[in-house]
């Protein structure tokens, strides 16, 4: 899902050295199951699972590790680690290796970032699952370099358990009713929920209509409501026809926010007439965080504005 992909990526690379390397791991009793996915991994030291997310964390060092499943093949999202794509976003490479996991290609990858004024390590783990790609995430303060070694060392333990079961809403710290929409529950990544009209993220069906919902951290000082059309710029339309007076402040659940319809063209779309999408906007805001809805739709635009302002009034914070 393309959209799903120009949210999630934004990588560079630089200095590349490449290196093979083959592992294949068996399900221990340290093994913890990644929240969310039937893989495995023994986290590194003081990881505990995950608050508000589906995944793990250092309480101690205020690292994350996340793992994402994309809806792409492995060699479409490898691509995305184009030197020159990424050497746009002021991240930087500092080495990567090409492995062979339990018998599947596999792609670890350290960067570096800098986001507000503070130097931030990743790590990247991009794992073949077929039609899928896994990818995992490790995020910690750059100055955290013993974090280093356990983090990769961490990630090469990955096994998969297809016999696990999945609860999709472990470590999501909201929830949505769409019981009695043509809507259901498609997929769970990394906290966020997505729902479509066929359980298919992206939908295998002609009505394309989805609803994504979750939530991340809000800086101390953020104007809520330029975080509110900050956000609505960054996803992934172009040529967004709005009247910004037209925003309306809403309440859901006791926290407050801000809503707004807009129409616009999917930045994946082809063609000399390319149709234009009803997106649909919802944020709410605590003191340090907030929570993003939004619906999007080729059909019926009406109809489907009603549905997700009905989905949105759902919002249960837990």
């Amino acid at each position: 899902m393309v959209r799903v992909l120009i949210l999630i990526f934004s990588f560079l690379m630089y200095n590349v050295s490449l290196a093979q390397y083959n592992q294949d791991n068996t399900k221990t009793d340290e093994h913890i199951q990644i929240p969310g996915t039937k893989y495995y991994i023994v986290p590194p030291s003081g990881f505990i699972e995950a608050e508000g997310f589906q995944g793990f964390q250092s309480n101690k060092t205020g690292a994350s590790i996340v793992m994402i499943d994309v809806p792409r093949n492995f060699k479409d999202v490898l691509s995305l680690f184009d030197k020159d794509k990424l050497n746009k976003q002021n991240i930087r490479m500092k080495n990567e290796k090409f492995l062979s996991l339990n018998m599947k290609q596999a792609y670890l990858v350290t960067l570096e970032q800098t986001d507000k004024g503070k130097d931030f390590t990743k790590q990247v783990l991009l794992l073949d699952g077929g039609s899928s790609t896994y990818m995992l995430n490790g995020m910690y303060l750059k100055d955290l370099r013993e974090l280093n070694t356990p983090m990769r060392n961490a990630f090469k333990t990955i096994v998969y358990d297809s016999k696990s079961l999945i609860d999709p809403y472990k470590g999501v710290n909201f929830r949505l009713n769409t019981d009695g929409t043509k809507l259901t529950l498609a997929k769970s990544i990394a906290g966020t929920l997505m729902y479509s009209t066929d359980g298919y993220i992206p939908p295998k069906v002609d009505d394309n209509t989805i609803f994504i919902a979750g939530s991340s951290l809000l800086s101390e000082g953020d104007d809520k409501k330029e975080v509110f059309f900050k956000k609505l710029a960054e996803l992934p339309y172009k040529d967004l026809e709005y009247d910004e007076s037209k925003v309306e402040e809403v309440v859901i659940d006791g926290l407050n926010g801000y809503a707004l319809s807009v129409k616009g063209i999917h930045k994946a779309s082809k063609g000399k007439k390319p149709p234009k999408e009803l997106i649909y906007q919802v944020m709410l805001f605590t003191d340090y965080t907030y929570y993003q809805m939004v619906g999007s739709t080729r059909e019926d635009f009406f109809k489907n504005q009603l549905l997700f302002e009905k989905i949105a009034q759902t919002f249960k914070k837990l």
